[in-house]
C-alpha cells in the first residue's frame, strides 16, 4: 500500500472514532438525565409516601374527634329533641 492510501484509511478511521466518541457522549448524556429522572422520581415517591403517612394520621385523628363529638351528641348530653344541654 502506497502511503496516500494508508493515509486516506487512517483520517477516515480517525473521523470513525470521532464520530463514535459523539455518539458515546450522547449516551453517557442520556444515562445522566434518566438517572437525574430516577432520582426526582424517588424524591417525589418519598414525598407522596411522607404526604400519604400525614393523611392517615389526620384520618386517625379526625376519626377520634368524631368519636369524641358522638360521645357529645349522647343522651347523656342531649334531651329528648336532640338539642345540646346536660341531662337533668
Amino acid at each position: 500500500m502506497d502511503y496516500e492510501k494508508q493515509k486516506k484509511l487512517d483520517e477516515a478511521e480517525r473521523a470513525k472514532l470521532v464520530m463514535l466518541e459523539v455518539k458515546l457522549d450522547e449516551v453517557e448524556a442520556k444515562i445522566d438525565r434518566n438517572q437525574e429522572k430516577i432520582e426526582n422520581e424517588k424524591e417525589f415517591m418519598k414525598v407522596l409516601e411522607e404526604e400519604s403517612i400525614k393523611m392517615k394520621i389526620k384520618i386517625v385523628v379526625l376519626n377520634d374527634d368524631i368519636s369524641s363529638v358522638s360521645s357529645l351528641l349522647s343522651k347523656d348530653y342531649c334531651d329528648a329533641s336532640g338539642r345540646f344541654g346536660f341531662a337533668v
